[in-house]
């Protein structure tokens, strides 16, 4: 259920647009990788090819504020003009371990940023 909750976050971060269905009781959103996507079928916290613009659009906020650095078992997320660390992650030793990394320091800059921002 948190990986919706943290899927919805990001879907509006990039832009999607959220829509009601009450027949169903589920949201769909548009767009999300070009197409209209329910709430319970994004897959933010399982694929790089979705996870990945999601990192590419933090890199260029503001004129490329903000840098997400990932390590070969790290992840940070700091702002460029003082270096100062917005998020970091550790990773374990588990072969998904990484894009849970990148996957959760996403999920707390978007929302340190809607909440600073």
């Amino acid at each position: 259920m948190k990986n919706i909750e943290n899927n919805k976050l990001i879907a509006e971060f990039m832009g999607a647009e959220k829509t009601r269905i009450d027949g169903l009781n589920k949201d769909i959103y548009f767009p999300v990788n070009g197409k209209s996507v329910y709430d319970n079928k994004m897959e933010y916290h399982s694929s790089w090819d979705w996870l990945m613009p999601v990192v590419q659009k933090i890199n260029v906020i503001d004129d490329y504020s903000y840098t997400i650095q990932i390590m070969s078992m790290d992840v940070e997320i700091y702002k460029n003009f003082n270096n100062k660390t917005v998020f970091q992650s550790e990773c374990k030793w588990q072969p998904d371990e990484l894009l849970q990394s990148v996957y959760e320091a996403v999920v707390e800059f978007i929302n340190w940023y809607n909440k600073n921002n």
